[in-house]
């Protein structure tokens, strides 16, 4: 190897080892011994796993993520690929298996479902996976695989959501747009979880639903808030229902005062918006508005407005006709995690309107 290679920049060395990936490394553990330089590199490069369908199901998986399990905080599943049959029960057990190993050191979780898994079975699995990992404080559920929507039972155990609050989640960022909830004969769900945290030790949540649920910002009289600082609620669909598939009376104008209440208890909020389609307002023009709490709250605007990004594009006159098709143009990045520890200074510019664009709920 050429001597040049041992004195690279740092930037250039992580580049290079992430672009190799940590299965050639696994594949023999003496590349990273080249100098003790690259060895700490790499150990750093490491921390960050990405693991998709078909590698899971490799027989080398279990002991990949055994080695990786001491210096691994951040594990992204691409759950995208393969048959239904493929990812049946037996797909389920491999899956239980190999990330048992990696459970015990995650801080972040990230999940992106494949539309050929069986939801319901795939849920419980993972979420049965973090009564191991009590040190997570990041958990992200992305459907965006999903085309269209479809009718899921997203509710689990009754147990599991008891014990969920005392996880120290600090970021929870369920993107369940192309998703219908059947929660009827169920005592708990995700957000009656989700509501829980925010008691504890939530910081940030972040949710794209396809029907709002009357128990994710429903809050005891007089709690207090003591970590939240913020929360971005996008509803991307035409018509306003609960979880549990029926209409109850809730209104836009119920949720604003949810979120005012919750502006109003946060200690030191940063971002309390919702976002809404124009159809979900009595427009047609396939724009998203939002509404602000703090700034309602404190009386600097009155009520709803065009995003920050849809904004801008109006005052250049690009878009003055209502027209949104240059919005599909933006990559959508949204899902990516800040480091865990830094999550309480996260950039509130993240969690602006302009973080979500109308190309999302046309997806």
């Amino acid at each position: 190897m050429p001597l040049h290679l041992l004195h690279l920049p740092t930037e250039i060395l992580v580049a290079i080892i992430d672009e190799l990936g940590y299965d050639f490394f696994a594949q023999d553990a003496r590349r990273l011994a080249v100098c003790r330089g690259w060895y700490a590199i790499a150990l750093e490069a490491l921390r960050d796993l990405r693991l998709t369908s078909p590698r899971l199901r490799l027989p080398c998986a279990s002991a990949v993520l055994a080695r990786a399990q001491p210096t691994l905080v951040s594990l992204d599943l691409d759950l995208e690929g393969g048959s239904e049959i493929e990812n049946g029960r037996i797909a389920l057990f491999i899956l239980h298996r190999r990330l048992e190993k990696a459970c015990p050191s995650l801080r972040r979780l990230r999940i992106k479902l494949g539309r050929n898994w069986d939801l319901p079975p795939l849920l419980r699995a993972i979420y049965s996976l973090l009564r191991k990992a009590r040190d997570l404080t990041a958990l992200d559920i992305d459907t965006a695989y999903y085309q269209e929507t479809r009718l899921v039972e997203l509710g689990f155990p009754q147990n599991l959501h008891s014990n969920l609050y005392l996880y120290r989640l600090h970021s929870v960022t369920p993107d369940l747009r192309t998703l219908r909830f059947n929660a009827k004969e169920l005592e708990s769900h995700l957000c009656d979880a989700i509501n829980r945290l925010m008691l504890t030790s939530l910081r940030t949540l972040r949710c794209e639903l396809h029907f709002m649920c009357e128990k994710l910002l429903e809050l005891p009289q007089q709690a207090a808030l003591p970590n939240l600082r913020q929360v971005v609620v996008e509803l991307p669909g035409a018509t306003l229902k609960t979880c549990r598939g029926r209409a109850d009376g809730k209104t836009l104008r119920v949720i604003e005062e949810q979120l005012m209440a919750l502006a109003q208890r946060m200690k030191e909020p940063l971002v309390v918006k919702l976002l809404a389609g124009g159809r979900l307002r009595g427009l047609d023009d396939g724009r998203f508005y939002e509404f602000d709490a703090i700034a309602n709250m404190q009386g600097e605007v009155q009520g709803w407005s065009l995003n920050a990004e849809e904004a801008g594009e109006d005052e250049d006159g690009d878009d003055d006709d209502g027209d949104e098709g240059d919005d599909d143009d933006e990559d959508d990045e949204d899902g990516e995690y800040e480091d865990g520890e830094d999550e309480d200074m996260e950039d509130q510019d993240a969690f602006s309107g302009a973080a979500f664009s109308s190309s999302r709920g046309a997806e």
